[in-house]
């Protein structure tokens, strides 16, 4: 128990801060090689954690996704 509380405390108090990089989404800067059968590319997804309470989580996620073709659409999942 006191472990659990420790984490907790531990992680409100230490927030990690993450910054990504510059994301470039032209599809010129997709390499060729990823282009061959290829629907959908994966270019960017971000994840946030936010610790609201000991016993609440909120987990937020952000994908871009660059669509090739219409098969592609079902990688998309919005």
């Amino acid at each position: 128990m006191k472990y659990k509380f420790f984490i907790s405390i531990l992680l409100l108090a230490v927030p990690a801060v993450i910054t990504a990089q510059e994301v470039n989404l032209s599809v010129g800067a997709i390499a060729p090689a990823l282009l061959e059968n290829t629907n959908a590319v994966l270019r960017n997804e971000e994840v946030f954690i936010e610790v609201a309470a000991v016993d609440k989580l909120i987990q937020k996620k952000k994908r871009i996704i660059t669509v090739l073709n219409e098969h592609g659409n079902d990688h998309v999942q919005a």
